[in-house]
């Protein structure tokens, strides 16, 4: 993928280009020279792609040097347009002067930018004409563009259930047995459930079948979830499990060693039926040493189970426990053809039968190729999905290069065949970036979104969100990723995972021409020969003893993207080195004190910090706000030191902070007034301790003049101001809004809601907790004309019965009432709600009996009810079976705690 980690530069340096050097009339000419050059050199890009993978060392070099001085240039050109920003933003006499007037500074600066861009421009001459001595072909100018981008009737035509469909039709009968198997009440003992197999059989899929299965999550009291892979470090499995098993020993994890997690883990899953999955285990020796060394599994009599799944059949036949194993077998004929059919040819794009007459023996003859192999065929029928003619089919067929998949290491063909076929750049990167994400993680779509988007992969405009979407979806459809969750506010796709075959491919092709390179150990730090150098690293657990000089040392002065998972430096990170950084992501536990040389991270676009367990502590000095280029903050944490002059930071975007700290303290009434966010479309803010004080009417006013703002979530931040409902009256862009905080009125001890007519015109999604209304909200909320998603949590009414009309919610879809505790009745009356389709009730104590029969009989496209925790008496068997018989999904849940 030399053409698209040099083109996806070349693109960001265009557009770059356009945006911000026209502000600075002195380099405007040099900055578009430098522009047409690059532009030029990309036409060649090609040419020398197909040179270099075929061996020409020279053409590597010449892909090297271009991507090494594009990222420079793109480095000046964002210098310049940081001096034009920072300018801008200084107050009083000193500020007024130097917006009409550059200071001696700006001018010293400014005179280095054009100094260094002639340097560039010379550099880009010179190896412009190495372009000759090379062979590589002289193409025709071009500016890169997306060459099929997904249209909006492609954009609908995805399931979101398409992970399911390799049991659904290859494994069922597999997947029942393993739930009889987890359940059976006559096998006390503990018991290892062994799913064993090759790379893409679907081992992963059948046991998160099983694992998800409403009655297994019933039938145990606890469970955990660890992928275990090749390298694993036995102090950080101990932490997964004892946090998913046990919540309350969250709080004392980050100090206790290895023989203390092992007895903190064994004592409390002593006293519970427990269900642990151990994804992924290659080795033998790492199955002893989890279940004989470190002794974590008590093999109380109450009918607790491992499930086990590992490519190695000796380490599922080496259990010393009982063992029963499954080993899925590869699909037959009439199997395979079934499920190619499901991805080539999916039921969603109304395929014509005529069509796959025509090219059903094409396409069982590639069907062999696959042997059986699930994950093969799921792949090869997204590829055919978009190659849907008789042509491409046969010369498949009789290309000899790639055979079968008996082996899976020749899986390798199907997914390069695949990859090599995305429409364009844009998406191939985000494929290859997805792969420096941990095994079996599910991916936030719309965290991705953020950090390509600060990379610059997604062209420029005010949809890019909707264009990322886009793209995703194309991956999607091709099967290269697994939708896990839509959004059901927009219906995008909001939740990922990337098979761990896929992943590995990804990895090695990412690492081959130096996009991407994932690093689990210190030896992996270490530059390779054979490949070019990466400028995105992601560490994994391994390196926690690696110090900040060493990590330096070993990557990269132009270093753009780093991610780091369950990281940790005794010594700090060295992030001034890394000036050239676009996206900083920092997961592990503790206490996490930026230094303040991160204010001269100018290029800065992306920062995200997750430590969410005790006593983890996030520091950010008072530099953060010289980031001026910064879209993207998400922080999780329990403590939290941020200053609230970060809001002066003109180009943020989104805001995403969950903390146990006082999320009042980031507001400063005089600071907001006076900033200008012109950008800023999602601000989440909440807090896991309540807080009693008062949301600060500066914010409030502040919070009214954000025009771009898309989605607010003000969480647990204690007393609300009533008028807060009305500040968004004018803000037509706003879509959700969750509030969670006592209403503040200070006439009457009645709560009510605002007349709908102060919302904002196009809300779809709203989340009320905490609020303590005594007045009936239905009432106002029905008249929502766009209400898509309407939550009632814990809190947010203390009445004992709620009404729609006949008119009422002519949009809502899905609607959520949890911990309402007084609430003993809802009426519907005929004609409410006409389009909803999900209903949620959970632990409503008061409600003794169900409107079923009144209700929901006028609910007449309800898809799925789900009853959790909610008394016996609330529904009736007969009742349930209606609706079942009518096509409704009806889950029952035991009782939740809150």
């Amino acid at each position: 993928m030399a053409e698209s980690a040099a083109s996806s530069v070349l693109l960001t340096i265009s557009n770059l280009a356009i945006q911000e050097a026209v502000m600075l009339s002195s380099v405007r000419a040099q900055v578009q020279s430098m522009k047409d050059e690059l532009q030029a050199i990309n036409a060649f890009l090609k040419d020398a792609d197909a040179k270099w993978r075929n061996g020409e060392e020279r053409v590597k070099t010449w892909v090297s040097q271009i991507r090494e001085v594009a990222y420079e240039a793109e480095n000046i050109i964002g210098l310049a347009g940081y001096i034009t920003t920072r300018r801008k933003l200084k107050r009083g006499f000193i500020g007024a002067m130097s917006r009409y007037a550059r200071t001696p500074v700006d001018l010293i600066n400014l005179h280095k930018v054009g100094k260094e861009l002639k340097v560039i421009t010379s550099r880009i001459h010179a190896i412009h004409e190495t372009r000759i001595r090379y062979g590589i072909s002289d193409l025709p100018s071009q500016v890169i563009k997306p060459e099929n981008k997904p249209t909006q009737m492609d954009q609908r035509l995805i399931s979101p259930y398409s992970d399911d469909d390799i049991v659904v039709i290859g494994f069922d009968d597999e997947r029942k047995q393993i739930i009889k198997d987890l359940l059976d009440p006559e096998n006390p003992f503990l018991t290892v459930i062994s799913i064993a197999g090759m790379g893409g059989l679907g081992k992963t899929t059948l046991a998160r079948e099983a694992f998800n299965t409403p009655e297994v999550k019933k039938h145990f009291d606890t469970f955990a979830w660890v992928v275990i892979s090749q390298k694993y470090d036995v102090l950080n499995l101990l932490k997964q499990i004892s946090k998913q098993t046990n919540r309350e020993s969250r709080e004392n994890l980050e100090n206790m060693e290895e023989e203390d997690l092992r007895k903190n883990i064994s004592g409390f899953l002593k006293k519970k039926r427990y269900l642990i999955v151990l994804d992924d285990v290659w080795k033998i020796h790492t199955w002893v040493e989890i279940s004989r060394y470190i002794r974590i599994f008590p093999e109380a009599k109450n009918g607790s189970r491992i499930i086990l799944t590992t490519r190695n059949l000796e380490v599922a036949n080496h259990a010393k426990l009982k063992t029963l194993l499954h080993t899925p077998k590869i699909l037959d004929d009439e199997k395979c053809w079934e499920l190619l059919c499901s991805k080539a040819f999916p039921s969603y794009s109304n395929p014509k039968k005529e069509k796959i007459d025509e090219l059903e023996g094409l396409g069982r003859k590639l069907m062999k190729r696959c042997n059986g192999l699930p994950l093969a065929l799921v792949v090869l029928g997204g590829y055919l999905s978009k190659n849907l003619d008789y042509q491409t089919w046969s010369r498949m067929v009789n290309d000899r290069e790639w055979g079968d998949t008996t082996d899976e290491n020749n899986m390798d063909n199907i997914l390069a065949l695949s990859y090599h076929d995305l429409p364009d750049e844009y998406s191939k990167s985000f494929f290859l970036y997805m792969a420096s994400f941990p095994e079996d993680k599910v991916i936030s779509v719309p965290q991705l979104a953020n950090m390509w988007i600060a990379e610059g992969f997604v062209p420029a405009g005010e949809r890019q969100e909707e264009v990322v979407d886009g793209y995703m979806r194309e991956l999607a459809q091709r099967c290269l990723v697994q939708v896990v969750k839509m959004s059901k506010t927009y219906g995008r796709i909001k939740d990922v995972r990337i098979h761990d075959v896929l992943r590995d491919w990804g990895v090695r092709e990412g690492g081959k021409d130096g996009f991407l390179k994932v690093c689990s150990s210190r030896a992996n730090l270490e530059k390779s020969r054979d490949a070019m150098v990466p400028y995105r690293f992601a560490l994994y657990d391994a390196p926690y003893s690696t110090g900040g000089d060493e990590l330096s040392a070993s990557l990269p002065n132009l270093l753009r993207t780093l991610l780091c998972f369950n990281w940790m430096s005794s010594t700090g990170t060295p992030v001034q080195r890394w000036n050239s950084l676009r996206v900083l992501y920092l997961e592990r536990n503790g206490t996490v004190i930026l230094p303040k040389e991160i204010g001269k991270l100018i290029h800065l676009r992306y920062l995200r910090l997750e430590a969410p367990d005790f006593p983890s502590r996030a520091e950010f000095p008072s530099s953060i706000r010289r980031l001026l280029n910064l879209q993207t903050l998400e922080v999780t944490t329990i403590s939290l030191c941020l200053t609230s002059s970060f809001w002066v930071i003109p180009t943020l975007r989104h805001v995403r902070i969950i903390t146990s700290h006082p999320c009042l303290t980031l507001f400063d009434g005089n600071i907001l007034m006076a900033c200008q966010q012109s950008n800023l479309r999602t601000l989440y803010l909440t807090s896991r301790r309540v807080s009693h004080e008062i949301f600060p009417e500066g914010a409030v006013k502040w919070l009214g003049r954000l025009p771009q703002l898309v989605s607010l979530c003000l969480d647990n931040i204690g007393g609300i101001p009533v008028n807060i409902l009305t500040v968004f009256k004018e803000q037509r862009n706003l879509r959700v809004l969750k509030l969670g905080g006592r209403l503040m009125e200070t006439v009457t001890h009645i709560r009510r809601l605002p007349d709908s007519s102060f919302y904002p015109p196009n809300l779809r999604k709203l989340t009320l907790k905490w609020c303590e209304l005594t007045e009936d909200p239905m009432l106002i909320l029905e008249k929502f004309p766009n209400l898509v998603v309407l939550k009632l949590d814990a809190g947010s009414y203390r009445g004992m019965s709620m009404y729609c009309s006949s008119e009422g919610f002519p949009r809502l879809q899905y609607l959520s009432l949890r911990y309402l505790r007084n609430l003993a009745e809802l009426k519907l009356e005929a004609g409410a709600m006409p389009r909803l389709t999900h209903l949620t009730l959970q632990n409503c104590d008061a409600m003794l009996k169900l409107f079923v029969e009144e209700g929901l009989r006028h609910l007449t496209r309800l898809q799925e009810l789900q009853l959790i925790g909610m008394p016996s008496s609330a529904t009736s068997a007969d009742s349930l079976k209606k609706l079942e018989d009518k096509g409704c999904k009806v889950t029952i849940h035991m009782a939740i705690q809150y």
